[in-house]
């Protein structure tokens, strides 16, 4: 059940860094696996999103969508719903490509409890997707991973890979060298793997045991 200390109409609203600071990859990833099994027992009510169309053919931008997707779980009382933008060629303006604002309530009053930054959640939430797939399908001898897109998406896979797999050696490809770069120098604080930078996603002598393909976010800071 969702539970908070604001009083009734009073919201909570978080930033990207509250949202980094409260979510943790092992929390995360449990909460996605138990949700998994949540759908397959029907105990969780969600729709396909809703697409709306904001592109036009003289946009210089390219293809650009906004979705919404709503979602109630039962077992925990909570209802959420996520607003996702995504333009195609945002990288251009310094912007991100896909971002996200979630809005969560407490269903039993039906009061919104927090408005957050959501494409943290988003990152988290799709590396935990890409993760349980991991933990039933790859080896659990599984020693090297290969991360494709060097973005938020990149960071939360590895994050979560480290989580199930006790890694030895990360493959980080992108194409641009000065992203792979930094993703190498930043995770290579965060994982107790080595980590080094890979120009080509080609299969190498020796096939990894693990991979991972995220789409890449740039940062506009």
């Amino acid at each position: 059940m969702v539970t908070h200390s604001t009083e009734p109409g009073e919201l909570r609203f978080l930033t990207r860094d509250d949202v980094n600071e409260a979510l943790d990859p092992a929390s995360c990833l449990e909460r996605v696996e138990q949700t998994f099994r949540w759908v397959g027992e029907g105990v969780v009510q969600q729709s396909n999103p809703f697409d709306l169309d904001v592109s036009s053919a003289d946009d210089e931008y390219g293809i650009g969508m906004v979705q919404s997707f709503p979602s109630y779980i039962e077992p925990i009382d909570a209802a959420g719903h996520k607003w996702l933008g995504y333009i195609e060629r945002n990288a251009e303006r310094g912007l991100p490509t896909i971002n996200a604002v979630d809005v969560l309530s407490d269903a039993e009053t039906s009061l919104p409890v927090a408005i957050m930054e959501g494409q943290s959640v988003t990152a988290m939430r799709t590396a935990g997707h890409a993760a349980v797939g991991a933990k039933f399908l790859a080896r659990e001898d599984s020693s090297t991973v290969t991360i494709v897109g060097c973005g938020d998406q990149g960071r939360t896979h590895l994050l979560m890979m480290a989580e199930l797999f006790d890694l030895e050696s990360v493959r980080a490809c992108d194409i641009d060298d000065e992203i792979r770069n930094a993703f190498v120098d930043e995770m290579s604080e965060q994982v107790d793997a080595d980590v080094v930078a890979t120009p080509t996603p080609k299969r190498p002598s020796r096939a990894p045991t693990s991979s991972a393909r995220s789409r890449r976010r740039p940062d506009p800071s």
